[in-house]
């Protein structure tokens, strides 16, 4: 149960990250949301709940929680292969593999969040 406590924010992450994956499938029939779509999950709703969570976890003792950046990265690249890339390799028949180079895009607002929260602790002490 401790466990839990501590990863409560990387399990609320996950569950925002399967929750804008289901929606993207449920409405995939919807092509008009398209971009609203796109915008929404990877200009604010995952950049933001990952800067928030990192920012959180900045705060925590330990150096461990800094590979929440990278796992907010490659979680971030996953979403984008598992809904748009994934959708338009169904409907062409070409491999759309996954832009390795994205992992930093998605990691940037992590990483902000996590040393905010970080010198925050540090201004703190």
């Amino acid at each position: 149960m401790k466990f839990f406590r501590k990863q409560i924010g990387v399990i609320i992450y996950f569950l925002i990250w399967v929750l804008l994956i289901a929606m993207f499938w449920i409405n995939r029939g919807d092509s008009s949301n398209a971009m609203g779509f796109g915008l929404l999950a990877f200009w604010i709703v995952l950049p933001l709940s990952s800067f928030v969570i990192a920012f959180l976890y900045g705060k925590r003792e330990g150096y461990k929680k800094w590979g929440i950046i990278l796992v907010f990265g490659i979680m971030a690249i996953l979403c984008q292969s598992l809904t748009f890339d994934l959708a338009n390799t169904l409907s062409s028949g070409k491999i759309h593999i996954p832009e390795w180079k994205l992992v930093f895009w998605g990691a940037i607002p992590a990483f902000v969040g996590m040393g905010l929260g970080y010198m925050l602790k540090k201004r703190k002490k």
